[in-house]
């Protein structure tokens, strides 16, 4: 996601992306960046949580959910482990 001085992650990212808003946000911070993250995907957009430290509880729209068509994904990053490399 883009990030702006001014801090309007939003706006930033709108504009980085010629309005449409961002394909995927990666969370690693929780609830303080949810919000923001949400306005700033485009529709159709999905929203991975991988990490909750600053804040573990959001208020959900689920009208917003469906009527955007957004996906949020949690992600468990202690269960993830390497795969070996296929064989050539």
């Amino acid at each position: 996601m883009a990030t702006s001085e001014r801090g309007d992650l939003v706006e930033a990212t709108r504009e980085a992306t010629g309005g449409k808003g961002a394909e995927l946000a990666l969370n690693g911070v929780g609830g303080v960046v949810y919000q923001p993250f949400l306005d700033a995907l485009a529709d159709g957009g999905r929203m991975v949580v991988y990490a909750a430290a600053a804040g573990r509880e959001v208020t959900l729209d689920l009208l917003e959910l469906r009527r955007r068509r957004l996906q949020l994904i949690g992600a468990s990053t202690g269960v993830l482990a390497p795969r070996p490399a296929p064989a050539c």
